[in-house]
């Protein structure tokens, strides 16, 4: 336990099914240099939407909807989900916020809708049925070269959010070896050649947020790790989709264990090793600003690796998606206090673990408030050190 604070937090934490909201909201200003965010996506109402609805951004002939819903219909709901969902994340407290991904929704399910967002607008992908071997996963099929993409679409998310936030909005876009590994393809002749292909549409959707304004964009590439031995390209393709910068932007790179999205009632079960072990060091040495991880659940494990990224900052997600119940503050506070070992005060952000659409927003804003309640703690404690410190000179 770190101060009275946390002691007091976790006694009212309920731990129920569905917690009710918490009526004094954690203070919104950080008490010390730690930060606290959000991974990606927000909670959000289940109308099946995507974004292509709104007709002004699809193109003739890559995309034929089922049914169109006219934007005027859906456009004041989309706002008002819009509004509540960053209201939330200033009630929790948050440092840097999330756009929501609010929406990216369709039928396929939440699993593959911000891969769906993106490649519906990319020259080259259309959408059949023809070849969809994946039952959750979106008829996408990449049939000729992907030379162009509608960059319009992710700043116009990124600029209606921030337009109702004084807080850094950060946007997610899908990383070059997840979108090669998700989209059926009968155009290129490999992996590599698909992969290095986004990654060039994924720099043009990079530069367009930086030149609006964005001060963080998230690439989301879960596959990144996982399929190193098979993709060794992969950095390399982060780098090609960095290289346009300007530097005005921050660069994360997400990579978490996989997102249920529902609530398992139990965590995952332990690993045997440090999932972004093999991938850090690369990562160390790339472009990225950033990288987001979560607590790797090796048991014994005396640090969680974070040194072997350099001098990134670190995103370090210590609250468990597939699981309902709230960690207590003291057991955040702990995990943050070994992250301490590795990585400076000034280079580490609190997160969850992945995005977190699948929940409630009342236990969201609880999970949330207990994440924030821990960071604020050991903020004060560091505060104490640094006075101590700066009266003994």
């Amino acid at each position: 336990m770190i101060t009275d604070t946390l002691t007091a937090f976790d006694a009212h934490t309920t731990h129920a099914a569905t917690p009710a909201r918490v009526k004094e909201p954690i203070s919104t200003e950080p008490t010390g240099p730690i930060r606290c965010a959000v991974i990606g996506s927000q909670p959000t109402a289940d109308h099946g939407w995507l974004r292509l609805s709104l007709e002004e951004y699809t193109r003739e002939g890559i995309y034929n909807p089922r049914s169109t819903v006219p934007r005027t219909e859906i456009e004041p709901e989309l706002d008002e989900l819009r509004r509540r969902s960053l209201q939330l994340q200033a009630d929790a407290g948050l440092d840097i916020v999330s756009e929501g991904e609010l929406f990216r929704t369709g039928t396929e399910g939440v699993s593959s809708s911000y891969i769906v967002y993106i490649a519906q607008f990319i020259d080259g992908i259309r959408r059949t049925a023809e070849h969809k071997t994946d039952p959750t996963h979106a008829a996408l099929v990449i049939e000729a070269p992907m030379r162009d993409i509608d960059t319009r679409v992710i700043c116009d998310d990124w600029t209606r959010a921030h337009q109702l936030t004084d807080r850094p909005v950060k946007v997610n876009l899908p990383g070059p070896v997840t979108f090669a590994s998700r989209v059926t393809d009968i155009h290129y002749t490999s992996h590599e050649k698909r992969t290095r292909e986004y990654a060039q549409l994924l720099g043009a959707q990079l530069i367009a947020l930086e030149g609006a304004g964005c001060q963080w964009a998230q690439i989301d590439d879960p596959h990144l790790p996982y399929e190193l031995a098979q993709s060794p390209y992969g950095v390399e393709c982060l780098d090609q989709a960095l290289a346009g910068l300007r530097g005005d932007m921050q660069v994360v790179v997400h990579m978490c264990q996989g997102n249920p999205y529902a609530f398992t009632g139990k965590g995952f079960s332990p690993k045997e090793q440090v999932y972004y072990a093999g991938v850090a060091g690369q990562l160390a040495n790339s472009r990225v600003d950033a990288v987001a991880v979560e607590k790797p659940n090796v048991p014994g494990l005396p640090e969680f690796g974070l040194s072997a990224f350099g001098d990134k900052t670190i995103f370090l997600g210590l609250i468990g998606v597939a699981e309902e119940a709230v960690e207590p503050a003291s057991q955040i506070a702990d995990d943050i206090i070994m992250a301490l070992k590795e990585v400076p005060v000034d280079r580490l952000v609190i997160t969850p673990d992945c995005g977190i659409k699948h929940y409630p927003e009342a236990l969201a804003l609880e999970k949330l408030q207990t994440m924030r309640a821990a960071v604020d703690g050991v903020n004060v404690e560091i505060q104490k050190i640094l006075a101590k410190n700066n009266q003994a000179l």
